[in-house]
């Protein structure tokens, strides 16, 4: 056998050897991944396939592709809880958009002038369901507002590097409910003026009109939402962690709820929620009113929120600023928060159980 012939066979030999050697190893690793696994290395399997995961998602998200039905995929199984909030509160909101056009035309009406025309528009004939695209229209964008508002203050307060970490929680609270209110105040107030003119019959008032009524409504819709916002905060954690919770508003730190509280009754956190709700109605009642008449005026009677103020109390008395179609809201309010307490955590978990397909 010549050299050359050799040399041919010996390479022929190593090959195969090396072919059956990456067959041995291949064989032996699927062999160890079928094997059971302690709890340890399960573990660190999950954490790497749910990096694998995420990094595929984050493609998917930021190629921007709208059209691909990954990316509405991907960005609702990250933004879940924002669906499932959505869709309470659009459903709410339509079911009990009667009790909002009524607070608007009793907050509006003025039986000793016709500021709001509601006697020359012939108000009580129109449709109950006037501008309620308007009203889910502001719902939508500002729960997604107030979405990405909390996402500001998990950064903010939340994250140990962050300067606002151990500032206490009556600041925090104060600063979260003046970023999330301004930004929602100051984009969607046209779309909430807009919707009371609707609601009035006033279909007729024009642009001037819709300026003037944002300047003027702007300060005192502004205070509502804020009081709201932070009466609802604090009233409703000082009902259900009592002094705990009192302690802690001046405390730097986040607040940790008491285990024992945290497993507590629902009857208990119903009542909370129920009286934080009646606490911030009544507190910011005469600037919901302040702001109805300001925005459903068809003249210059009110020309700002001060002299609008005098001027109700003067003419229609102190019940009519601080109690008007309170009934109206304490319904609204109380119906949308039953129907929130009862059905929020199912709709979560609906949605993430549909979106989570790992």
């Amino acid at each position: 056998m010549s050299s050359e012939n050799k040399e041919i066979i010996e390479d022929k030999i190593y090959r195969q050897q090396n072919q059956m050697d990456q067959l041995a190893r291949k064989s032996f690793i699927m062999k160890k991944i079928e094997q059971p696994k302690d709890e340890h290395e399960l573990q660190l399997l999950k954490r790497i396939q749910k990096a694998r995961y995420e990094r595929e998602e984050t493609k998917i998200i930021q190629s921007h592709r709208i059209s691909s039905p990954q990316f509405w995929q991907v960005f609702m199984k990250r933004h879940y809880d924002l669906g499932a909030w959505l869709l309470l509160d659009v459903t709410t909101n339509f079911a009990l958009y009667f009790f909002d056009t009524i607070r608007v035309r009793t907050q509006a009406q003025n039986k000793y002038m016709d500021i709001s025309h509601f006697n020359q528009n012939n108000v009580k004939n129109l449709p109950i369901y006037s501008g309620l695209h308007y009203k889910l229209s502001y719902i939508i964008l500002s729960d997604i507002l107030r979405n990405f508002t909390n996402k500001v203050r998990y950064q903010m307060f939340m994250d140990p590097s962050s300067q606002f970490y151990n500032y206490n929680q009556l600041s925090k609270i104060l600063i979260q409910g003046l970023i999330a209110e301004t930004t929602i105040t100051t984009l969607l107030l046209p779309i909430e003026i807009r919707k009371m003119i609707v609601q009035m019959g006033s279909f007729d008032a024009n642009l001037n009109h819709y300026l003037k009524s944002y300047m003027r409504c702007y300060f005192p819709a502004l205070i509502r939402d804020s009081l709201f916002f932070v009466s609802h905060s604090i009233t409703y954690n000082l009902l259900m962690y009592g002094d705990h919770y009192l302690s802690a508003l001046f405390r730097s730190g986040e607040f940790t709820p008491p285990p024992t509280i945290l497993r507590g009754e629902r009857e208990r956190k119903f009542t909370c929620i129920l009286g934080s709700l009646g606490v911030s109605i009544l507190l910011t009642n005469p600037f919901d009113v302040l702001v109805t008449k300001l925005a459903t005026q068809r003249n210059e009677t009110y020309t700002n929120p001060f002299q609008a103020f005098k001027f109700i109390v003067s003419q229609e008395g102190w019940s009519k600023i601080i109690a008007s179609a309170i009934s109206q809201r304490i319904g609204f309010y109380f119906l949308k928060g039953l129907v929130f307490f009862s059905y929020q955590d199912r709709v979560y978990q609906m949605f993430h159980d549909a979106f989570s397909y790992e």
